[in-house]
C-alpha cells in the first residue's frame, strides 16, 4: 500500500467523508478526490493538513505504507519516495526555526533576568 491508500484507508477507517476534508482544506470535494485517486500530486503541506484533519502523524501512516514486501525487500515506489525527502527537508527546517526561536527566548531571559534553563 502507498501513502495516497493508507489516507484514503485512515479515512474511512475514522468513518470521515471526502467532503469533510476537503471543506477543512477549502477545496472542493471532487478536487480531494482527484487527490485520493493520484490525479492530483499530493504536496507536503496537504498532506501536513491531510494528517491533521485525520489526527494521525506522519510515521504511523509511513509505516502503514511501508509494510508491504516485494520479492522479500521493502518496495518504495519514486514518488513516495520523493514524498518522504521532501518531508525530511520540511521537519529539518521546522526543527531549525524552532531552535532558533528557543536560543533566541534564552538570550532574552538571560539579559531580563540572569535566569538561565
Amino acid at each position: 500500500m502507498n501513502i495516497i491508500e493508507n489516507i484514503k484507508k485512515m479515512r474511512k477507517h475514522k468513518g470521515i467523508s471526502q467532503e469533510y476534508i476537503a471543506s477543512h482544506l477549502n477545496i472542493s470535494q471532487s478536487a480531494y478526490h482527484k487527490i485520493e485517486v493520484g490525479e492530483t500530486e499530493l504536496t507536503t503541506d496537504r498532506l501536513q493538513q491531510i494528517l491533521n484533519i485525520l489526527e494521525i502523524d506522519l510515521s504511523e501512516l509511513i509505516g502503514k505504507a511501508g509494510n508491504h514486501n516485494m520479492g522479500g525487500r521493502k518496495h518504495c515506489c519514486r514518488q513516495e519516495c520523493e514524498m518522504m525527502r521532501r518531508l525530511v527537508i520540511l521537519y529539518e527546517h521546522r526543527l531549525k526555526e524552532q531552535n532558533t526561536l528557543i536560543n533566541f527566548l534564552q538570550q532574552e531571559l538571560e539579559k531580563r533576568d540572569n535566569f538561565t534553563l
